[in-house]
């Protein structure tokens, strides 16, 4: 958990800002799966409360720095939350692991009417025509055969997913990053 913690990338601002302004109020918004919290701190510029559950209570620990967020382990399915009171649920990285029919309808019990969904996800990054290519050969030929199954919608970029709820035309969103040699391989 603190490796993984220590190699995540950060989601730019603009992202949060898009989903503040998406949602019916910025009083409640939950991170699901929110391993180390990379998607939850910047929620609190924009949410009056803001939760983080994670099915892994190691996870939650290796979290540098949730300082006024709500946190607590909990499975994605099963929220022990009241019905219909959230504006924003978000799922950073994670929902090929749970992307099932029950999951989808406890997010749609928490909803608060025009409540909004987000999940989103990266794949494999891009550095310059060369490095991609040993990277590209590295991920698909090297490491191809271990990557669990969940993995194959993060490479679909989460389109063979296909929530029960109507879709918003959303904006381009991108990483960018510079990292030393160090951090490159840590991640």
């Amino acid at each position: 958990a603190g490796a993984y913690a220590s190699f995540r990338p950060h989601y730019p601002d603009s992202l949060f800002t898009w989903l503040a302004a998406h949602s019916p109020s910025q009083e409640r918004a939950l991170d699901i799966a929110c391993g180390n919290g990379q998607a939850s701190r910047p929620l609190l510029s924009h949410f009056h409360q803001v939760l983080a559950c994670d099915g892994s209570v190691e996870q939650l620990s290796a979290a540098s720095d949730l300082q006024g967020i709500d946190c607590f382990a909990a499975d994605a399915s099963a929220q022990p939350l009241v019905n219909a009171s959230l504006d924003l649920i978000i799922v950073a990285q994670a929902l090929h692991w749970f992307a099932t029919p029950a999951f989808f309808a406890e997010v749609r019990r928490l909803l608060k009417p025009e409540g909004l969904f987000c999940a989103w996800c990266y794949s494999l990054l891009r550095i310059d025509e060369t490095l991609d290519a040993v990277l590209d050969d590295f991920y698909w030929n090297t490491l191809g055969d271990y990557w669990p199954s969940g993995r194959a919608s993060v490479d679909a970029g989460y389109r063979d997913i296909q929530p029960p709820f109507a879709r918003l035309e959303v904006p381009e969103f991108a990483i960018e990053l510079e990292w030393d040699l160090q951090q490159l391989l840590g991640y």
